[in-house]
């Protein structure tokens, strides 16, 4: 998978520029996505992204209400991604992708719905064990909790990164009046 980016919009007169970005899913073409976050990581000067968000902060910028196909499905391929420069000067930056598959996301659902009836499951067997002797269900539970480990807090997710981009904001302050 590959991240590629482009300028499509802005100009070195103004602190706002639109960013292309296409992710050529390669080994991965085809796999059903769940969603896609996206943020900035600046390799020189200060921008935000997004209508002010800092490097760093992944935001979703796919519209449930504007991006769906006819089928429900949002084709995250391409996303516009509108930057600020901070400061006049100078900006290299990086854009990066967090990708969730589906298929990942359903594996994750379904391993937490057994882990979860498996200890609702192992909760009431101890109840009943025991009844009203908390010490020995407090033991009894402690040892299914060490053998028996949660599944992992996240979903995978597959992040990719594009090249550095420059951009460049002058400040237009000489400029004649005209």
């Amino acid at each position: 998978m590959e991240l590629k980016i482009r300028t499509r919009g802005g100009d070195i007169n103004s602190a706002r520029n639109l960013l292309d970005t296409r992710i050529v899913w390669g080994d991965f073409e085809g796999k059903e996505v769940h969603s896609v976050v996206h943020t900035i990581e600046v390799i020189e000067g200060a921008m935000t992204h997004g209508g002010g968000a800092p490097e760093g902060e992944y935001l979703h910028y796919k519209g449930q209400d504007t991006d769906f196909d006819q089928d429900g499905i949002i084709d995250y391929t391409d996303t516009m991604i509108h930057t600020a420069i901070s400061m006049p000067g100078k900006v290299s930056l990086k854009v990066k992708a967090k990708v969730m598959f589906k298929d990942d996301v359903d594996a994750h659902a379904e391993a937490w719905t057994s882990y979860n009836e498996e200890f609702n499951a192992e909760v009431e067997r101890l109840k009943g064990l025991h009844g009203p002797d908390q010490a020995s269900y407090d033991f009894d539970y402690a040892v299914w909790l060490d053998e028996n480990s949660s599944p992992a807090a996240n979903v995978e997710t597959h992040t990719v990164e594009s090249n550095a981009i420059n951009l460049e904001w002058l400040e237009d302050s000489d400029s004649d009046w005209i």
